[in-house]
């Protein structure tokens, strides 16, 4: 399963006037099912460049697994940060 995710920016920064900072983030998600990859695309970050392109990976907490004693963790495969065909207000790209 496939979902796009759009953040709201942040709006104690200046930024927020033109279309804010998005960099941080932070969204929930429940009834996975085991078995079942999801892949889930943050459409409209607007920094050119992230650490994800050198490795740097999202950290996840699981409710279920801490229960078990897991904590945060880093997770995730073939993570990729790019330039998509999505526009801001004044015209500059979006990156995924």
């Amino acid at each position: 399963l496939e979902y796009d995710l759009y953040l709201m920016p942040d709006i104690n920064s200046k930024a927020a006037q033109s279309g804010g900072n998005t960099q941080w983030y932070y969204f929930a998600v429940s009834n996975m099912e085991p078995g079942v990859e999801y892949k889930m695309n943050i459409v409209n970050l607007v920094k050119p460049d992230s650490l994800y392109n050198v490795g740097m990976r999202p950290a996840l907490y699981s409710i279920h697994d801490a229960s078990q004693g897991i904590g945060w963790r880093r997770v995730g495969e073939r993570i990729a940060y790019y330039e998509n065909h999505f526009e801001t207000e004044n015209g500059t790209s979006y990156y995924t």
